[in-house]
């Protein structure tokens, strides 16, 4: 059975595969850069380097965010050589699913290819997103 890591941004559940992972950190102040790709919101400081921080909610099709609250996170995701960070309102917990009850519905608002779906969990519907389709977002 799969595993996610659940999170909410814009009031929504949202799910991303705990192997695309890296590590989920507190929120910092993130530099703005001129001249990046819309997708890309600045740049964080994480044990000594300088990663990018995607705008999550744009990508999800969502309304801008405004101040993070106090349980804001930003979760370090990874595939391969490539890594970057999203900012998210709340972690949740980490949930097991059933791979056959995913729906393959995306709201067309949302970029083509970041949600591979939707599954119930604990109740609630939850858009699965797909990191590697996110992450690409931080090389355009």
């Amino acid at each position: 059975m799969p595993t996610c890591v659940l999170f909410d941004v814009g009031g929504q559940t949202y799910g991303v595969a705990i192997e695309a992972v890296q590590s989920i950190e507190r929120m910092t102040r993130v530099t703005r850069v001129p001249g990046v790709p819309r997708a890309v919101l600045g740049l964080i400081p994480l044990r000594g380097e300088l990663l990018p921080i995607l705008d999550l909610p744009w990508l999800l099709g969502l309304p801008a965010e405004g101040v993070p609250g106090p349980e804001a996170r930003v979760l370090v995701l990874a595939s391969g050589e490539v890594s970057a960070a999203v900012a998210v309102d709340k972690t949740r917990h980490v949930v097991s699913y059933d791979e056959r009850a995913v729906v393959p519905d995306t709201p067309a608002s949302a970029v083509p290819g970041v949600l591979s779906g939707v599954v119930q969990v604990d109740g609630r519907w939850v858009g699965l997103v797909h990191a590697e389709a996110v992450l690409a977002w931080h090389a355009s």
